[in-house]
């Protein structure tokens, strides 16, 4: 496990789970990421693949990477909180394992939570794709309301930015078995029942 000496300002989370085939790409675009002062916490959730086996040859290529790993598959909420536990940034930004950030994404968040106190949680648009390329795009309300939630998630759980002392506050993901596949929507909904608000950057 290699971290720098000093506090990062944003600490990326990611749990990886059997995802060899993507795990190159999606880190990489976190590691070239315009946005430097960051630490890349990333789990093995109990993979059965060469995950970790990929993973540990980033150790000796950043020292920004920090390296966990679940002997067993405990799932993303449990993975997550295991992440967020040893983090020392001032946000907690989520990517997962198999999507692809562009490479200012860390920064415009970054920019946007600093210039907008009243925000806690920033999100954006999603565009999908797979191995024959981009197919598709998911657009995200801008502010969503607390009754939007009504109708789900409102923010795309790999695409978002939020205070880590927030997130802690509310204790994290949880890992009640009914939130199993919706950890997201379940924080999300503590944070709004704090008074905690987000914000959806329209961009992709």
């Amino acid at each position: 496990m290699k971290k720098s000496n000093s506090s990062p300002v944003i600490s990326v989370i990611i749990g990886a789970y059997n995802c060899e085939k993507t795990l190159d790409v999606a880190v990489e675009s976190i590691i070239n990421q315009t946005f430097k002062d960051i630490e890349i916490i990333i789990c093995d959730d109990g993979s059965s693949d060469k995950t970790w086996e990929i993973l540990e040859s980033y150790l000796e290529r950043d020292n920004r990477i920090i390296l966990l790993k679940n002997e067993l598959n405990i799932g993303l909420n449990k993975t997550l909180n295991r992440c967020a536990s040893i983090s020392r940034g001032i946000f907690l930004a989520r990517m997962d394992a198999d999507d692809l950030s562009n490479q200012n994404r860390l920064q415009k968040q970054y920019d946007f939570l600093v210039k907008n106190q009243e925000y806690s949680v920033v999100g954006s648009n999603m565009m999908l794709f797979d191995e024959k390329g981009f197919w598709g795009r998911t657009i995200a309300r801008e502010i969503p309301r607390r009754e939007d939630f009504v109708f789900g998630t409102q923010f795309i759980h790999g695409s978002t930015m939020m205070r880590n002392d927030v997130f802690q506050m509310v204790g994290g993901y949880s890992t009640d078995p009914r939130t199993t596949r919706v950890e997201d929507f379940d924080l999300w909904i503590r944070f709004y029942l704090m008074n905690c608000i987000g914000y959806n950057i329209q961009d992709d």
